[in-house]
């Protein structure tokens, strides 16, 4: 489906062509975008289709590396893991050894104390476009300038020409068709019928029949719609 698709389905279905509300194509846009972008968000669900990468190198006495919007190219919404290639680039070559670092808290970097020479953990801190990687250890010159990639979950582009698609799989159109009613109401205030919308989009997002079917994305995931506090400092 477009973004023209979506639109008529959030007005003629959705909100059963209401003449109490003016909805402008930029105000449809906004909650089929929010709705997009929720459902997107690695704490809901974790597309691989949103998955991107990022790789750095390192520098002598410095653990510390930014990953601001501005420097990755899009905003991070969380980390899914990150390798350490004892290699001036990214090698996939079976003779470069490399090793996955571990996720830890600042909590457990301030215990443990920095390091000197190969890192072998990791902790993101920070907000987006703020982000930083911390590692547990400080590179030396023999690791100056070796790769390590960053495999993170992105924030999608919106959705703005009536020509553009989402970045998932079709059957998912139906979820975000059903999410964006579900915002759209909760947002023009008829709260007590967004409330089944809302069962019915967590349910959507929850299922687990298209992981059997298509054969296993990741399971990792859960959702709950999200709470009215959410709602009102969600920018409408």
């Amino acid at each position: 489906m477009t973004l023209a698709d979506f639109r008529d389905e959030l007005t003629t279905i959705g909100l059963e062509g209401r003449q109490d509300v003016a909805l402008t194509d930029a105000r449809k846009d906004r909650y089929i975008n929010f709705a997009y972008r929720h459902m997107c968000r690695p704490a809901v669900r974790r597309f691989e289709e949103v998955k991107n990468r990022y790789d750095f190198s390192l520098v002598t006495n410095t653990n510390e590396y930014v990953l601001s919007t501005a420097l990755v190219g899009r905003k991070i919404l969380g980390i899914a893991d990150v390798t350490y290639y004892e290699n001036a680039t990214v090698s996939e070559v079976s003779t470069v050894p490399r090793r996955d670092l571990k996720p830890r808290n600042i909590q457990w970097m301030n215990k443990r104390g920095k390091t000197a020479g190969k890192p072998s953990h990791f902790a993101e801190t920070g907000v987006a476009p703020d982000k930083r990687l911390i590692l547990d250890s400080l590179p030396t010159a023999a690791e100056n300038g070796q790769a390590v990639r960053v495999n993170y979950w992105g924030e999608v582009d919106a959705l703005s020409l009536v020509t553009d698609t989402t970045v998932l799989a079709d059957y998912w159109d139906l979820t975000l068709v059903v999410g964006s009613i579900f915002f759209a109401k909760y947002l023009l205030g008829y709260r007590e019928e967004a409330v089944a919308d809302g069962q019915l989009y967590a349910r959507l997002i929850n299922e687990t029949e298209f992981d059997l079917e298509l054969g296993g994305e990741d399971t990792g995931y859960q959702n709950e719609v999200e709470s009215e506090p959410y709602m009102e400092t969600s920018g409408f």
